[in-house]
């Protein structure tokens, strides 16, 4: 076990934490993808609107199997298709010794992103505006004769600009001084570039922006194929000037890399050979002028990191990761330069995905039962722990996953067809959100489904919060669905020579905005985050409070068996 247990372990299990709703779907997007022979998941990124956007690569079956065009979608925070793009990019194809870079991106939270894929040869870099358009693309060739491309970092500022870190490699097992080349590229927001600075013999380790638009690369050196390495930090400013830097002695690996905030500098877990034997592993905070701030021990065992984040508010970093075999998430005071928790899951691995509304963490946990998304408290307790996808371990299968300020969490799949099996390919990405707001109430008879509509009312029924959504599922594909709400519960079967029971009484407003009353999707699914400060009624607007009690119900057509309509259970929320 390691070391971490001795400093401060805090291993709970989840029937003995604290009372927390698990997490629950909100809205689905799949698609069936019969004409596509690959098709991989590149990422999905949470976007400050409360809006996702995707990135999936796909290749028809006369591209070899190797993806050949880029599909960029935008959902609303409601799942609703904003706009998908379709671009052909360079296939990626990797080959024996060392493979071109992986195909990599970075998104602004207005939706503003960079894509850039390698063949080896070249590099093509897309950037996309909020809107979908295609602000500018470009071409990148090695810059060396017998070099490849084989690893690239991009990062996009808030204006729009792309900074770009590249290694190019010269050959597989070549350890002479100028077999590395390490560059950094800025371009300007139409593509047109600003600097470039080349560096031989660095291998690229980390590369990270910073919100006044400098960039932070760290690399390791040596100035002979047998001097030690070091690494070494750089800060260069936005016309190319190296602002500030740092060396570090040894040949420790780097695990995790961030920029952190706190600071304006970057803060990396090393793990290295320990003085007395054995491996030891370090925190280490610089600040944005080089200076080192602090080093402090983080354990005395392998670890392998999976995920980071830093909570300002209490100075604590949380790194997700692997303990042996063991999945683990660690928190660690960078003011007081020790770990305060540790949390052993009983999970294979614990990826942190992002900070949770109030304290605490969003984790994805690796299980043998499959994928599991679980809360963790700021003190290291798991709080709950919700499954979203069996276990599948196929090679043909890509997974991706993101979390937003606000709490909600994608989970996004992409599955290649298998030559032969019948299954065409597929892509899906859910919206989850934690937490139930509401208590259920009443009920209807069952729609053309065969089952009756079911409505909660998902994520915090803390006013200020302002954080709930109606989610309804086992409803009719395709048909019109409209949300309501009233102060007063009621209970009247048969409304308007429909099938359902209205489980509203009073004053009864409407959800009827441009965008809320739609379709229901194929998956039999809709839901509508809901402004607590816009409740509908028949006279107007209002905004509700602590202390304050509402009723929500969904209203849907159907064909059961010919032309009707029908609804869903109540759900009351009292908000505190």
């Amino acid at each position: 076990m390691n070391g971490l247990a001795a400093l401060a372990l805090v291993s709970v299990p989840l029937s003995a934490a604290p009372a927390l709703a698990q997490y629950g779907p909100t809205w689905s997007d799949a698609e069936l993808l019969p004409g596509v022979r690959t098709v991989l998941h590149y990422g999905v990124h949470a976007l400050d609107d409360g809006g996702a956007m995707t990135f999936v690569g796909e290749a028809p079956p006369t591209a070899g199997g190797f993806p050949d065009e880029l599909v960029v979608t935008r959902y609303d925070r409601d799942g609703g298709i904003e706009w998908r793009a379709r671009e052909p990019i360079t296939p990626f194809i990797p080959f024996p010794g060392f493979g071109p870079a992986e195909p990599t991106l970075d998104v602004r939270g207005d939706g503003t992103s960079a894509f850039a894929v390698s063949s080896g040869d070249d590099l093509q870099v897309l950037v996309f505006g909020p809107d979908g358009a295609v602000r500018w693309r470009t071409i990148l060739q090695a810059t060396r004769t017998a070099y490849y491309l084989t690893a690239v970092r991009p990062f996009v500022d808030a204006g729009g600009e792309v900074v770009l870190a590249t290694r190019e490699s010269r050959a597989f097992f070549d350890w002479t001084t100028d077999a590395e080349l390490m560059a950094i590229e800025r371009f300007d927001a139409s593509g047109a570039s600003v600097y470039r600075v080349e560096s031989l013999g660095r291998q690229l380790e980390a590369f990270m922006g910073t919100p006044s638009g400098d960039a932070l690369i760290v690399s390791n050196d040596s100035a002979s194929p047998f001097a030690p390495w070091f690494r070494e930090i750089r800060r260069y400013d936005r016309a190319g000037n190296v602002v500030s830097m740092a060396n570090q002695a040894g040949d420790s690996q780097l695990l995790n890399a961030m920029y952190d905030p706190r600071t304006d500098g970057v803060l990396f877990v090393t793990q290295g050979a320990a003085a007395g034997g054995g491996t030891s592993l370090e925190v280490e905070v610089y600040s944005a002028t080089g200076s080192p701030l602090a080093t402090g021990a983080f354990g005395t065992s392998s670890f392998g990191t999976l995920g980071s984040a830093i909570d300002v508010a209490s100075g604590i970093a949380y790194f997700g990761g692997i303990d042996g075999t063991f999945g683990e998430v660690v928190g660690y005071d960078l003011g007081a330069n020790e770990v305060v928790s540790a949390l052993f899951s009983g999970a294979n691995a614990v990826t942190v995905i992002g900070l949770r509304p109030g304290g605490g963490l969003v984790t994805l946990e690796s299980r043998s039962t499959g994928a599991h998304v679980a809360a963790v408290s700021a003190t290291g307790v798991r709080l709950s722990s919700t499954s979203i996808a069996p276990l599948d371990q196929a090679p043909e299968l890509t997974q991706a996953y993101a979390a937003g300020a606000d709490g909600r969490f994608w989970f996004a799949e992409a599955r290649s067809r298998v030559l032969g099996s019948g299954v065409p390919s597929s892509r899906h990405v859910d919206q989850w959100v934690e937490g139930v707001a509401g208590t259920e109430y009443c009920s209807s008879p069952a729609n053309s489904t065969g089952s009756p509509g079911h409505l909660v009312a998902r994520g915090s029924d803390v006013a200020t919060e302002n954080r709930i959504t109606l989610a309804a599922d086992s409803l009719p594909p395709f048909q019109l669905a409209l949300f309501l709400g009233s102060q007063t519960q009621g209970l009247t079967p048969g409304v308007g020579g429909g099938q359902g029971t209205l489980c509203l009484g009073g004053a009864i407003g409407r959800y009827v905005a441009p965008g809320q009353a739609r379709p229901i999707e194929p998956d039999g699914r809709t839901s509508l985050e809901i402004d607590l400060t816009e409740i509908p009624t028949p006279t107007g607007f209002i905004a509700l409070a602590a202390g304050q009690t509402w009723n929500f119900q969904l209203w849907h057509r159907d064909a059961n068996p010919s032309g009707t309509s029908n609804l869903t259970n109540g759900v009351q929320v009292m908000l505190q």
